[in-house]
């Protein structure tokens, strides 16, 4: 186990690095544009990144690093290359309608075997933005999708380099921590009203805090799910029992608070359904959307 000062030098160098570039980088791929609707082509050891600035692609760029050393030292196995494509702040979403965002759930629940009844609609989806009181735009702006050859090519990437495993969009931190403080108070007063609302305003940095480490935990995740689906040798029973696993530790990493929820919540429903009956769990929910 780490010391307190080892762990406090640790803390020390990331921050010292959050606003770098990437590390190190490769010779562009003739195969793929320098730019992509403004975004600059970054080519980083684990992925081409497509981001605005440099703090950005260095940003992803070390959150892959960190999955792709997980992976090796968990099972001896490489993430392989892939295509990020990363939306900042201000910036306009590359899903960029709940139309499109259906129709690649849709793709990713018939390439994971999902049962129909589990497909999202879009009438569903605009229901649940009004629940939490989140925009249609906001909503594509941090859409953690995983994008198929349609997607790429409707933004200009048809051909891709052989080596390209795994492509997805996600939101920079930075739009996260935004995001959240753009939708959470609005939906916080949907639920317990105006004035009991204000009357928590003195929690919400941190609990907004907490709630933007979840949608990087789902970053995460997503990419994690992705290559799963690629160890051709693992059952789907393993494939979700790896992500799950995955899923625990990453949520420890980031934040322990947030590890802790989902355990709560992982306990909460496997011991009781809407009836109040038991409910039988194995690993995790079997509705998790795999690539």
């Amino acid at each position: 186990m780490r010391s307190i000062p080892s762990l406090m030098i640790y803390g020390i160098v990331a921050g010292a690095v959050a606003g770098c570039g990437p590390s190190r980088l490769l010779p562009h791929p003739d195969a793929l544009p320098k730019t992509l609707d403004g975004r600059t082509l970054w080519h980083t050891q684990h992925a081409y990144i497509y981001a605005t600035d440099k703090t950005v692609a260095g940003e992803t760029e070390r959150w892959i690093a960190d999955l792709a050393g997980y992976l090796r030292r968990a099972y001896g196995r490489d993430l392989g290359k892939g295509i990020v494509i990363v939306v900042d702040k201000d910036e306009a979403p590359f899903v960029d309608s709940l139309e499109e965002m259906a129709r690649l759930q849709r793709r990713q629940s018939t390439i994971a075997a999902a049962s129909p009844d589990k497909t999202v609609t879009i009438e569903e989806l605009r229901e649940k933005l009004e629940e939490i009181g989140m925009s249609e735009t906001l909503a594509c702006r941090i859409a953690l999708m995983k994008l198929d050859d349609i997607a790429l090519k409707n933004a200009g990437l048809s051909g891709l380099p052989e080596e390209v495993a795994w492509r997805v969009c996600c939101p920079s931190q930075r739009l996260m921590n935004s995001a959240i403080w753009e939708f959470a108070p609005v939906a916080l007063e949907k639920y317990m009203g105006k004035g009991l609302a204000l009357m928590t305003a003195w929690a919400w940095p941190v609990a907004f805090a907490e709630a933007a480490k979840a949608l990087r935990l789902g970053r995460d995740v997503t990419v994690f799910e992705m290559w799963t689906l690629l160890q051709k040798d693992w059952s789907a029973g393993k494939r979700l029992t790896e992500i799950f696993r995955y899923t625990q530790e990453r949520a420890f990493v980031i934040s322990p608070m947030l590890s802790l929820a989902l355990s709560m919540l992982k306990k909460d429903s496997s011991t009781t359904t809407k009836s109040g009956a038991p409910k039988k769990e194995n690993g995790i929910s079997s509705n998790l959307k795999q690539p």
